[in-house]
């Protein structure tokens, strides 16, 4: 056992002497607040489950199934990160506590107002708003400013601009998802609100069965909206799951080249050269037209009214998609959902890439992630944002729900620090960081009083119920110091030991009261604590 000297605090001059020759062992305490905190030491995302992204400047609105806290405060479902500082944010957002997840996030770059649908029935108490509310930047309300009641869950969300000219022109609201009603007017899976106008039902055509009709996800492009799900149109003898509605003639249509046989989950219009000619659809279909085998993604040609699967598919299903056309018309796919790899391969990790030229299979990007991916988002500068229910990243980095991943293939979480004062912290020779102070979270990580952060974060078995004032650590073993330890429920004299399976007092610990710091000798290794 490693020997252990008390020092006075005459002698803690002379300790302090010999150690400013050597390296520092204590870093300066933190202030949990502090962005250099946030930066460097606790990535650690929002703790839960992330289902929609909206990037606005320099506001990335996160929605999804999480609770988080930050300076004591909690933030449930829904939290607004600044990019810039890597700063968190809330926007009084209070649903239901016991079941208020978030799907859906719109906004309106003309107005700044904020669209969130999702499957909550209420907000702050308020049964007024059911699955769908808006932000104005200061107070949350109806879309229509009386009641805006959904049946049902809001899966998406978009917006229509650009209807009539002049400087108050009214955004078209779109919102798809699990529902027949929308403030008692019959809305079967889809529903548009127009400001001065009200609700409409964009012509009731979806839904031949009411009770079946769902819509997961929308795309605008131009004159027409593409919308899949679970969806048949009225008079058709088959579910159609990809459906397309044209603003001008007011009409909606289903794709000649036949039917999937199993819900569309998420697409992507892409194809900027001719006219957004093409269609990425992910969800959870093997097949489309009863013939053509295309396991969860295929792409639909809308001018040859074809379908074409990619490579082999994926294993499992699809949430999320981005299609981009090159100058040679090259398609190149962006994946991410619960898949793990395709027929052959098992390597993909729930995000995945296929280009049609270069890469003619899938290829995981960045090595993915450990847990299924639902959103992400492709910036102008190659860099990507992905959400879903995942902790870590392929090189361990630890995110929990929302990670950001660079040009050069490199992962990284978005900061959060513990929700209480640290104390002292401690960086041995590997690099390892050692924490103690009254924190009882780190990253919405429960770790009370102690945490140790290397490859990943953890904490020593055992309960601490007192925070201890300093650390130090060598190897597996680490010391605390504190005027007051109980760990497992029993008490400490002033110092306690883990030797990497245990926790013992070293031999009886220390009984005045008064010590104050700790070291190692700089030359024998020794352990000294002052007092």
């Amino acid at each position: 056992m490693r020997r252990l000297f008390y020092v006075s605090s005459i002698l803690l001059v002379v300790l302090a002497g010999i150690l400013t020759n050597s390296v520092p062992l204590h870093a300066q305490p933190l202030d949990p607040a502090d962005s250099s905190w946030v930066a460097k030491w606790a990535r650690a995302g929002v703790g839960g489950e992330v289902n929609a992204l909206w990037l606005s400047g320099d506001s990335l609105f996160i929605g999804g199934d999480f609770s988080m806290t930050i300076d004591n405060r909690r933030f449930n479902d829904l939290v607004v990160l600044r990019l810039s500082d890597t700063s968190w944010h809330d926007i009084n957002y209070r649903g239901d506590e016991s079941g208020s997840d978030v799907y859906a996030l719109a906004r309106s770059e003309k107005t700044g107002v904020l669209y969130v649908g999702g499957d909550f029935d209420e907000y702050n108490g308020d049964t007024t708003y059911q699955h769908l509310i808006q932000w104005d930047g200061s107070t949350w309300q109806t879309l229509s400013g009386i009641r805006d009641s959904v049946n049902g869950p809001v899966h998406d969300i978009v917006i229509r601009s650009g209807l009539w000219s002049g400087p108050d022109e009214p955004d078209e609201i779109i919102i798809g998802g699990e529902f027949t009603e929308v403030d008692g007017q019959s809305a079967e899976g889809i529903a548009r609100f127009t400001d001065g106008i009200g609700w409409d039902d964009m012509g009731a055509n979806l839904g031949r069965l009411s009770s079946n009709a769902i819509v997961y996800d929308m795309d605008i492009r131009n004159s027409t909206v593409w919308v899949g799900g679970r969806i048949d149109l009225r008079g058709a003898d088959t579910v159609a799951n990809l459906v397309s509605y044209d603003f001008n003639d007011d009409e909606w249509s289903a794709p000649d080249g036949g039917p999937t046989n199993g819900p569309i989950r998420c697409l992507d219009a892409y194809g900027a050269t001719s006219g957004y000619d093409k269609i990425v659809v992910g969800g959870g279909f093997t097949q489309i037209n009863d013939s053509i085998e295309a396991a969860r993604i295929a792409i639909y040609q809308t001018d040859t009214e074809a379908w074409t699967a990619i490579d082999s598919g994926l294993n499992a299903n699809v949430y999320a998609v981005h299609g981009r056309e090159t100058v040679s018309t090259a398609d190149i796919i962006h994946a991410g959902g619960a898949f793990t790899g395709t027929g052959s391969i098992d390597t993909l990790g729930y995000f995945a890439m296929w280009e049609s030229a270069t890469q003619p299979t899938w290829e995981p990007i960045a090595g993915g992630v450990d847990n299924d991916v639902n959103a992400f988002l492709l910036l102008q500068n190659s860099t990507m944002i992905v959400g879903g229910e995942f902790e870590f990243t392929a090189d361990s980095t630890y995110v929990q729900g929302v990670a950001g991943l660079g040009t050069a293939d490199d992962w990284h979480g978005y900061g959060l620090g513990p929700n209480r004062d640290i104390y002292d912290i401690y960086i041995d020779e590997n690099g390892v960081r050692y924490f103690v102070g009254r924190f009882d979270e780190i990253g919405n990580r429960p770790l009370e009083h102690l945490a140790v952060w290397g490859d990943s974060l953890w904490q020593p078995e055992g309960d601490l119920t007192d925070a201890p004032q300093r650390v130090l650590a060598r190897g597996d073993t680490i010391y605390l110091m504190g005027s007051a330890l109980t760990i497992d429920g029993d008490g400490y004299e002033e110092v306690a030991m883990w030797d990497g399976t245990q926790w013992s007092d070293m031999n009886g610990g220390l009984t005045n009261g008064l010590s104050q710091d700790m070291a190692f000798h700089p030359l024998t290794g020794e352990l000294y604590v002052a007092g």
